[in-house]
Protein backbone atom coordinates (compact mmCIF):
# COMPACT_ATOMS: atom_id res chain seq x y z
CA UNK A 1 0.00 0.00 0.00
CA UNK A 2 2.94 2.58 0.91
CA UNK A 3 4.22 2.12 -2.45
CA UNK A 4 1.58 2.44 -4.22
CA UNK A 5 0.78 5.67 -2.30
CA UNK A 6 4.53 6.81 -3.45
CA UNK A 7 4.00 5.97 -7.04
CA UNK A 8 0.39 8.00 -6.95
CA UNK A 9 2.30 10.96 -5.35
CA UNK A 10 4.96 10.90 -8.50
CA UNK A 11 2.13 11.60 -10.95
CA UNK A 12 1.42 15.28 -9.89
CA UNK A 13 5.66 15.86 -10.52
CA UNK A 14 5.37 14.62 -13.61
CA UNK A 15 2.47 16.55 -14.96
CA UNK A 16 3.86 19.85 -13.21
CA UNK A 17 7.54 19.02 -14.81
CA UNK A 18 5.86 18.21 -18.51
CA UNK A 19 3.80 21.86 -18.30
CA UNK A 20 6.79 23.88 -17.04
CA UNK A 21 9.72 22.34 -18.32
CA UNK A 22 9.19 24.20 -21.72
CA UNK A 23 9.15 27.42 -20.29
CA UNK A 24 11.85 26.79 -17.86
CA UNK A 25 14.28 25.75 -21.09
CA UNK A 26 12.96 28.79 -23.45
CA UNK A 27 14.11 30.82 -20.57
CA UNK A 28 17.84 28.96 -19.79
CA UNK A 29 18.04 28.90 -23.93
CA UNK A 30 17.28 32.27 -24.20
CA UNK A 31 19.56 33.72 -21.32
CA UNK A 32 22.43 31.26 -23.50
CA UNK A 33 21.98 33.62 -26.37
CA UNK A 34 22.05 37.13 -25.65
CA UNK A 35 25.33 38.87 -25.87
CA UNK A 36 27.70 38.34 -23.20
CA UNK A 37 31.13 40.46 -22.75
CA UNK A 38 32.70 37.54 -20.68
CA UNK A 39 31.00 33.93 -22.02
CA UNK A 40 32.86 32.15 -18.58
CA UNK A 41 30.96 34.60 -16.37
CA UNK A 42 27.24 33.97 -18.32
CA UNK A 43 27.92 30.16 -18.40
CA UNK A 44 28.53 30.31 -14.67
CA UNK A 45 25.09 32.08 -14.32
CA UNK A 46 23.83 29.88 -16.40
CA UNK A 47 24.85 27.46 -13.80
CA UNK A 48 23.74 28.84 -10.76
CA UNK A 49 20.03 28.94 -11.97
CA UNK A 50 20.47 25.54 -12.47
CA UNK A 51 21.25 24.81 -9.02
CA UNK A 52 18.44 26.76 -8.04
CA UNK A 53 16.47 24.65 -10.12
CA UNK A 54 17.48 21.10 -8.56
CA UNK A 55 17.08 22.16 -4.95
CA UNK A 56 13.60 22.78 -5.98
CA UNK A 57 12.88 19.67 -7.18
CA UNK A 58 14.89 18.10 -4.79
CA UNK A 59 12.73 20.08 -2.05
CA UNK A 60 9.51 18.95 -3.67
CA UNK A 61 10.29 15.41 -3.92
CA UNK A 62 11.17 15.30 -0.57
CA UNK A 63 7.88 17.16 0.67
CA UNK A 64 6.16 14.50 -1.22
CA UNK A 65 8.30 11.83 0.48
CA UNK A 66 9.42 10.19 -2.97
CA UNK A 67 13.69 10.90 -1.79
CA UNK A 68 14.50 12.19 1.39
CA UNK A 69 17.61 14.12 0.80
CA UNK A 70 17.94 17.48 1.52
CA UNK A 71 20.73 19.22 -0.29
CA UNK A 72 20.97 21.68 2.36
CA UNK A 73 22.36 19.23 5.19
CA UNK A 74 25.59 16.97 3.78
CA UNK A 75 29.08 16.13 5.43
CA UNK A 76 31.74 18.14 3.96
CA UNK A 77 32.85 21.06 2.38
CA UNK A 78 34.89 21.27 -1.01
CA UNK A 79 37.83 23.28 -0.97
CA UNK A 80 37.89 26.48 -2.66
CA UNK A 81 38.69 26.95 -6.21
CA UNK A 82 38.68 24.54 -8.83
CA UNK A 83 38.64 20.60 -8.64
CA UNK A 84 37.48 17.64 -9.96
CA UNK A 85 34.71 15.68 -8.35
CA UNK A 86 34.43 12.19 -9.45
CA UNK A 87 31.16 10.16 -7.20
CA UNK A 88 29.79 6.86 -7.42
CA UNK A 89 26.75 6.38 -10.21
CA UNK A 90 23.53 4.38 -8.71
CA UNK A 91 20.88 6.74 -9.97
CA UNK A 92 19.70 9.21 -12.39
CA UNK A 93 19.07 11.71 -9.73
CA UNK A 94 22.73 11.75 -8.97
CA UNK A 95 24.37 15.14 -10.81
CA UNK A 96 21.25 16.56 -9.71
CA UNK A 97 21.68 15.61 -6.24
CA UNK A 98 25.62 16.91 -6.26
CA UNK A 99 24.87 20.27 -8.20
CA UNK A 100 21.59 21.06 -5.48
CA UNK A 101 24.01 20.32 -2.92
CA UNK A 102 27.91 21.20 -3.65
CA UNK A 103 27.11 24.13 -6.26
CA UNK A 104 27.33 25.34 -9.67
CA UNK A 105 29.82 22.76 -12.02
CA UNK A 106 30.57 21.85 -15.54
CA UNK A 107 29.70 18.27 -16.22
CA UNK A 108 30.15 15.56 -19.40
CA UNK A 109 26.95 15.58 -21.10
CA UNK A 110 26.02 12.58 -23.56
CA UNK A 111 26.26 13.07 -26.72
CA UNK A 112 22.71 12.03 -28.32
CA UNK A 113 21.82 14.48 -25.43
CA UNK A 114 24.19 16.94 -26.40
CA UNK A 115 23.10 17.72 -29.82
CA UNK A 116 19.83 17.90 -29.26
CA UNK A 117 18.72 20.51 -30.91
CA UNK A 118 16.40 22.53 -28.66
CA UNK A 119 18.89 21.84 -25.76
CA UNK A 120 22.17 21.79 -27.28
CA UNK A 121 22.39 26.23 -26.91
CA UNK A 122 21.52 25.68 -23.24
CA UNK A 123 23.92 23.41 -22.82
CA UNK A 124 26.68 25.29 -24.79
CA UNK A 125 25.66 28.58 -22.45
CA UNK A 126 26.29 26.76 -19.62
CA UNK A 127 29.79 25.85 -20.86
CA UNK A 128 29.28 21.86 -20.10
CA UNK A 129 31.44 19.70 -22.77
CA UNK A 130 30.42 17.06 -24.99
CA UNK A 131 30.70 13.88 -24.42
CA UNK A 132 32.41 10.78 -26.63
CA UNK A 133 30.90 9.77 -29.87
CA UNK A 134 32.66 6.26 -30.35
CA UNK A 135 35.23 8.23 -31.67
CA UNK A 136 38.72 7.55 -29.64
CA UNK A 137 40.01 10.82 -30.49
CA UNK A 138 36.95 12.74 -28.61
CA UNK A 139 37.91 11.28 -25.20
CA UNK A 140 40.79 13.61 -26.29
CA UNK A 141 38.75 16.73 -26.96
CA UNK A 142 36.75 15.87 -23.72
CA UNK A 143 39.78 16.09 -21.34
CA UNK A 144 40.98 19.40 -23.48
CA UNK A 145 37.81 21.01 -22.91
CA UNK A 146 37.67 19.75 -19.39
CA UNK A 147 41.03 21.15 -18.58
CA UNK A 148 40.09 24.43 -20.35
CA UNK A 149 37.29 24.56 -18.01
CA UNK A 150 39.30 23.84 -15.00
CA UNK A 151 41.70 26.45 -15.59
CA UNK A 152 39.39 28.90 -15.61
CA UNK A 153 38.38 28.27 -12.23
CA UNK A 154 35.06 26.11 -12.71
CA UNK A 155 34.47 22.53 -11.07
CA UNK A 156 34.11 19.77 -12.55
CA UNK A 157 31.70 16.59 -11.44
CA UNK A 158 32.37 13.24 -12.94
CA UNK A 159 30.89 9.19 -12.55
CA UNK A 160 34.43 7.49 -13.21
CA UNK A 161 32.17 4.28 -13.40
CA UNK A 162 31.19 5.76 -16.74
CA UNK A 163 27.38 4.33 -16.18
CA UNK A 164 24.74 3.71 -13.37
CA UNK A 165 25.99 0.33 -11.10
CA UNK A 166 24.03 -2.38 -9.98
CA UNK A 167 22.71 -1.91 -6.72
CA UNK A 168 25.33 -4.15 -5.49
CA UNK A 169 28.40 -3.29 -6.94
CA UNK A 170 31.02 -0.45 -7.40
CA UNK A 171 31.76 -0.78 -11.44
CA UNK A 172 36.27 -0.07 -12.10
CA UNK A 173 36.76 3.30 -12.47
CA UNK A 174 38.15 4.82 -15.58
CA UNK A 175 40.78 7.00 -16.29
CA UNK A 176 39.78 10.49 -18.01
CA UNK A 177 38.48 12.66 -14.59
CA UNK A 178 41.99 11.22 -12.93
CA UNK A 179 44.07 12.77 -16.07
CA UNK A 180 42.42 16.23 -16.07
CA UNK A 181 42.80 16.71 -12.56
CA UNK A 182 46.48 15.48 -12.94
CA UNK A 183 46.93 18.48 -16.46
CA UNK A 184 44.83 21.07 -14.91
CA UNK A 185 46.85 20.25 -11.56
CA UNK A 186 43.70 20.55 -9.65
CA UNK A 187 42.50 18.35 -6.49
CA UNK A 188 40.41 15.49 -6.96
CA UNK A 189 37.57 15.10 -4.46
CA UNK A 190 35.88 11.94 -3.87
CA UNK A 191 31.97 12.35 -3.22
CA UNK A 192 30.52 9.55 -1.96
CA UNK A 193 26.36 8.92 -2.22
CA UNK A 194 25.22 6.44 0.40
CA UNK A 195 21.98 5.01 -0.93
CA UNK A 196 18.92 3.27 0.72
CA UNK A 197 16.60 1.66 -1.51
CA UNK A 198 17.49 3.52 -4.87
CA UNK A 199 14.87 5.02 -7.01
CA UNK A 200 15.71 5.81 -10.50
CA UNK A 201 18.12 2.82 -10.60
CA UNK A 202 19.11 0.36 -13.41
CA UNK A 203 17.03 -1.61 -11.04
CA UNK A 204 14.61 0.67 -10.40
CA UNK A 205 12.76 2.75 -13.02
CA UNK A 206 10.17 5.26 -12.99
CA UNK A 207 7.18 3.99 -12.70
CA UNK A 208 8.84 0.89 -9.85
CA UNK A 209 8.90 2.59 -6.82
CA UNK A 210 11.20 0.20 -3.80
CA UNK A 211 9.78 -1.19 -1.77
CA UNK A 212 11.01 0.58 1.70
CA UNK A 213 11.52 4.59 1.31
CA UNK A 214 14.43 5.81 -0.58
CA UNK A 215 17.31 7.82 1.32
CA UNK A 216 20.13 9.67 -0.02
CA UNK A 217 23.30 10.67 2.05
CA UNK A 218 26.01 12.63 0.90
CA UNK A 219 29.14 12.79 1.95
CA UNK A 220 32.02 14.84 1.08
CA UNK A 221 35.68 13.32 1.48
CA UNK A 222 39.20 15.35 2.01
CA UNK A 223 40.64 16.46 -1.43
CA UNK A 224 43.62 14.55 -2.57
CA UNK A 225 46.29 16.32 -5.21
CA UNK A 226 48.27 14.69 -7.96
CA UNK A 227 51.06 15.66 -6.24
CA UNK A 228 50.71 13.04 -3.45
CA UNK A 229 50.70 10.61 -6.45
CA UNK A 230 54.04 11.56 -7.93
CA UNK A 231 51.25 13.36 -10.54
CA UNK A 232 50.75 10.11 -11.78
CA UNK A 233 46.59 9.73 -13.22
CA UNK A 234 46.88 5.84 -12.65
CA UNK A 235 47.70 5.79 -9.06
CA UNK A 236 45.64 8.50 -8.59
CA UNK A 237 42.45 6.67 -10.05
CA UNK A 238 43.84 3.84 -7.79
CA UNK A 239 43.87 5.54 -4.93
CA UNK A 240 40.35 7.27 -5.14
CA UNK A 241 38.80 3.83 -5.85
CA UNK A 242 40.05 2.08 -3.34
CA UNK A 243 38.57 5.20 -0.89
CA UNK A 244 35.04 4.54 -2.58
CA UNK A 245 35.61 0.83 -2.10
CA UNK A 246 35.98 1.10 1.23
CA UNK A 247 33.82 4.21 2.53
CA UNK A 248 30.80 3.16 0.76
CA UNK A 249 31.04 -0.49 2.93
CA UNK A 250 31.75 1.26 5.94
CA UNK A 251 29.76 4.23 5.54
CA UNK A 252 26.14 2.93 4.42
CA UNK A 253 25.13 1.86 7.82
CA UNK A 254 26.50 4.96 9.74
CA UNK A 255 24.26 7.33 7.75
CA UNK A 256 21.25 5.41 6.85
CA UNK A 257 18.90 3.46 8.76
CA UNK A 258 20.47 0.05 8.05
CA UNK A 259 22.90 -0.89 5.13
CA UNK A 260 20.38 -2.27 2.40
CA UNK A 261 21.02 0.18 0.05
CA UNK A 262 24.63 -0.20 0.30
CA UNK A 263 27.58 -1.36 -1.50
CA UNK A 264 28.38 -5.30 -1.38
CA UNK A 265 31.79 -6.04 -0.31
CA UNK A 266 32.85 -9.30 -1.88
CA UNK A 267 30.93 -8.03 -5.08
CA UNK A 268 32.49 -5.01 -5.26
CA UNK A 269 35.95 -6.51 -4.47
CA UNK A 270 35.71 -9.35 -6.72
CA UNK A 271 34.86 -6.86 -9.73
CA UNK A 272 38.12 -4.80 -9.18
CA UNK A 273 40.42 -8.09 -8.91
Amino acid sequence: MLRTWRLLRIIPTLALYFSLAPFGYAVLALMSTLPARDADARAQRLRRVMQRAFRLMHDWLRGLGVLDFNPRKIEGVLPDGPCVVVANHRTLTDITSIVAALGPMTAVVKSEVYRLWWLRPLLEGAGLIEGPTGNPLDVASVIDASVRQARTGSRLVFFPEGTRAPDDHLLPFGRTAFEIARRANVPVVPVLLHWKNPWLSKDCRLLQMPDGPTQLHLEVLPPVYPREVQGSSRALRDMIETTFVTGLYTGSAEHLEDDSGGINRESTQAAHR
